[in-house]
C-alpha cells in the first residue's frame, strides 16, 4: 500500500473520517448517559478571535500572530 501514495492517502483520510464520526457518536452517548451537555463548535468558528467574557470578535491581521516556544 505504501508504494501507491495516493491510495494510501485516500485510505488514511477515510479511516480518519470514520474515527471522527465514531468519536463524536461516543461523546454524544456518554453525555446522554451521564446527563451532561456537549457543544460542538463549527469547523470555522473563530474562537481565538472571540472574547470569552463579552463575545466581541476582533479582526486580527496575520502579523499579530506569534509563536512563543
Amino acid at each position: 500500500m505504501m508504494a501507491n501514495h495516493k491510495l494510501a492517502g485516500a485510505v488514511g483520510d477515510a479511516n480518519f473520517y470514520e474515527f471522527r464520526r465514531q468519536f463524536r457518536r461516543q461523546l454524544e452517548y456518554k453525555s446522554q448517559k451521564f446527563g451532561s451537555e456537549i457543544l460542538f463548535a463549527h469547523l470555522f468558528y473563530s474562537s481565538t478571535k472571540t472574547c470569552s467574557s463579552c463575545g466581541y470578535v476582533q479582526d486580527m491581521p496575520c502579523d499579530s500572530f506569534s509563536l512563543n516556544p
